[in-house]
């Protein structure tokens, strides 16, 4: 058998893998968009969760197995995103874990099948005041007539694993029960805080690290300022700034990555709130007045420079700090870095030695999902200068 036709083999599996897992992922969205029960089961779920954490009790994430595995993930998630939450496994709890659940508590059983003998064996033991939904891929299963409420994921058995695969290897079912929780744990988190902004922060502090983190580090507090112990006071730190001195890190595909730097002085760009605080201490900024809640920049805020961005200009005066990026070269810009910058801030200004130039994030990305993939990436860049518009902050 030759090495060609084992790789085209192994190519064609993984296709028809993934094929099958997008045809599940359609079924799944189809229910949730046409299945009454579906949805009503889903709502009274999401609304049990949300008075769970309202009440100051935590969500329980219960399974064996790969459902275990997938609680895990449920879990790191919950975790992110400030929701108060803990794992139980169905065997250690019979042996002194069930300590761990409180009056206050909700359960999320995971069972593809929902006929699992662990969970089964456990549920005589759950207080009766324990709400207990099931995030299963069977509603007509052993444990459904035990429990309160299911998060389903009817599978068509001919998209089951062993259908697919000709084995009972869970991954098709582990796909769509995960892609189900995820979705839930962030529905939950938006009605429990509307504030995209309050959510963008939480996050940022709850996920500080790696590039996720330093992404996020203009929005996270913990790592902006930090409290002198001996003084009380508060030391803003010169975190998540990018360093024209540093060599960009590629990200495998030949564009350039930000490498993060707590040396401010040589900075490419930096929060706005950390740009004024370096003017600031260089002595530029004689006649600090107040803009928005929290920094502080030179005269001549409201200066008109024409009419077609006084408005623009009135909305940076507004905007949060956190959400408006500063940068000083466009050397180091590349369109993967824009597009990223869409998602961080709502306002990007350039700054040169000359004058400030601002675009809404809103703007920048139509420009750049109109132009992305159609024209060079050079004309791209070419687009979005010209549709920079001069502003004085």
């Amino acid at each position: 058998m030759s090495h060609d036709f084992l790789r085209r083999k192994a190519l064609t599996s993984i296709q028809s893998t993934l094929a099958s897992q997008s045809t599940a992922l359609a079924s799944v969205y189809a229910q949730y968009l046409n299945d009454e029960f579906v949805q009503e089961q889903t709502k009274e779920s999401i609304r049990t969760l949300f008075t769970t954490s309202k009440n100051g009790g935590k969500i329980i994430f219960c399974g064996v197995g790969k459902s275990f595995k997938i609680a895990s993930k449920l879990l790191a998630t919950a975790n992110s995103l400030s929701i108060h939450a803990t794992t139980l496994h169905p065997t250690e709890a019979l042996h002194g874990d069930l300590g761990i659940v409180k009056p206050k508590d909700s359960m999320i059983m995971i069972s593809a099948s929902g006929n699992t003998p662990e969970l089964l064996n456990l549920i005589p033991h759950i207080p009766y005041n324990i709400p207990i939904i099931l995030l299963t891929c069977n509603r007509n299963c052993k444990l459904a007539p035990y429990l309160s409420l299911m998060l389903l994921v009817d599978l068509p058995t001919f998209l089951t694993e062993e259908h697919v695969h000709g084995l009972p290897a869970p991954t098709v079912t582990t796909t769509l029960s995960l892609s189900v929780g995820d979705a839930s744990i962030i529905a939950l988190l938006e009605i429990l805080e509307e504030d995209l902004a309050l959510r963008r922060r939480l996050f940022s502090e709850r996920h500080p690290g790696g590039s996720i983190g330093a992404n996020m580090a203009h929005l996270n507090d913990n790592v902006t300022k930090r409290v002198n112990p001996t003084s009380n006071s508060v030391i803003p730190l010169a975190l998540g700034v990018y360093s024209s001195s540093l060599s960009p890190a590629s990200n495998g595909k030949g564009s350039s990555l930000p490498i993060f730097s707590t040396v401010s002085s040589n900075s490419s760009y930096l929060s706005l709130y950390q740009l004024r605080q370096e003017i600031a201490a260089q002595g530029a900024c004689t006649s600090p007045v107040s803009i928005g809640s929290e920094i502080d920049v030179g005269e001549g805020i409201l200066t008109e420079v024409n009419n077609s961005t006084a408005t623009l200009q009135e909305q940076l005066m507004k905007a949060h700090p956190s959400y408006v990026l500063l940068f000083k070269d466009w050397g180091v810009v590349t369109v993967e870095l824009l597009f990223q910058w869409t998602v961080l801030y709502d306002y990007l200004v350039f700054h040169s030695e000359h004058s400030k130039m601002a675009i809404p994030s809103s703007d920048l990305k139509k420009l750049l999902r109109l132009h992305y993939n159609v024209v060079p990436t050079e004309q791209i860049m070419d687009i979005v200068k010209k549709s920079f518009k001069e502003v004085i902050i």
